[in-house]
């Protein structure tokens, strides 16, 4: 934050309730005010030296709920992990 050293994070979770059914609009300003905003509390974690993984940032779905656009839109907004919900393998 602006008030001093932002919070290193490797990882967060987007998950309960189907975060992926809310507006592209609304994840994008999610993801820009945790850490893109020059108020942003946070600062992802990169690969560094020692070799550690670049920060996780994942987001929960339904299968079913989303299509290859949406999949590319999430991706822009700065999510390079999902995890899919499966409720039931029964229509």
């Amino acid at each position: 934050s602006s008030h001093g050293k932002k919070i290193p994070l490797r990882s967060i979770y987007f998950g309960g309730g189907t975060p992926s059914l809310a507006p592209l609009s609304t994840l994008r300003d999610i993801m820009r005010d945790l850490l893109h905003s020059e108020s942003a509390p946070f600062q992802l974690l990169d690969t560094d030296d020692d070799g550690t993984e670049p920060a996780e940032i994942t987001i929960e779905m339904d299968p079913g709920t989303f299509d290859k656009q949406f999949l590319q839109s999430i991706k822009d907004c700065g999510f390079n992990r999902i995890s899919l919900g499966v409720q039931s393998f029964d229509d």
